[in-house]
């Protein structure tokens, strides 16, 4: 009797252990139920892409995990990508580079790009509508590219305002030049901001971006200089920089007078 009370209190016991674990997995939420269902949770959910382009591919196959999308993408062309345009849901996108060369997508290289969807919201098509070259030219939708082309030629139309501004400094006489150098800033702001010219609302779009950009250029510079020996250098340095960007937002020559909006 007592070797059979004895295996009968090695049975309670196990069952009780049994029962308490149960109770633990319960409690922790760890049930193989929910194990697999918090990993398909985590899982990433493709997303469908849909490109108008040749010359952009998606690399690997792009991604949803934890509301953004992820997506590699290959310059299949044999000329650097200085913009591209994406879309999804609601949102475009514009990926604009023109400013950096450093940038560029170059032919064979990827770019990973990263993009937030709203909270709540279906995994939308991802849209590649359009590429632009270094050279002006583009693949895709033709609103887009022109939206870029003729955005970057109202930038360097008054970039190129801005060039001449600084030619009239580096002519200035050594009396004039601390003048000439103070009234910069004023300058700038004589240029026109794209509201009220009969050009193509892109253009316009242009001349605005670009005079904040030269704005925020000149606010940022040292107007009252030790030196005219500094004044010329720092003319001079501006001067290199901006001559080194105007061909690359306007590289066709025949754009360099837009055509007048109809």
């Amino acid at each position: 009797m007592g070797k059979d009370h004895f295996s009968t209190r090695l049975r309670t016991l196990a069952l009780l252990t049994a029962l308490s674990f149960t109770a633990i997995l319960g409690i922790r939420g760890l049930t193989p139920d929910d194990s697999s269902t918090k990993a398909k949770g985590s899982a990433q959910a493709e997303v469908e892409i849909k490109n108008e382009t040749e010359s952009l591919q998606v690399v690997s196959k792009a991604s949803v995990k934890d509301r953004f999308i992820n997506l590699s993408l290959k310059n299949s062309s044999d000329k650097p990508i200085t913009a591209f345009v994406v879309a999804f849901g609601r949102n475009k996108v514009t990926e604009e580079f023109i400013h950096d060369e450093s940038k560029f997508v170059l032919p064979g290289n990827t770019c990973t790009k990263t993009y937030p969807l709203s909270p709540g919201t279906p995994t939308p098509e991802f849209r590649i509508r359009a590429v632009v070259f270094d050279d002006g030219t583009g693949e895709g939708n033709v609103n887009d590219v022109r939206a870029i082309t003729e955005t970057r030629l109202g930038q360097a139309m008054q970039y190129r305002r801005f060039l001449t501004a600084l030619k009239e400094i580096e002519d200035a006489s050594e009396f004039q030049l601390p003048s000439a150098w103070g009234r910069l800033k004023e300058k700038v702001s004589s240029f026109p901001d794209g509201k009220s010219e009969p050009l193509p609302v892109n253009v316009r779009y242009g001349l605005h971006t670009g005079k904040q950009d030269l704005t925020d250029e000149v606010q940022s510079l040292d107007l009252n200089p030790a030196s005219s020996d500094q004044i010329r250098r720092l003319v001079k340095d501006l001067k290199a920089r901006y001559i080194k960007i105007v061909p690359r937002y306007s590289p066709n020559k025949d754009s360099l007078t837009p055509a007048r909006e109809m």
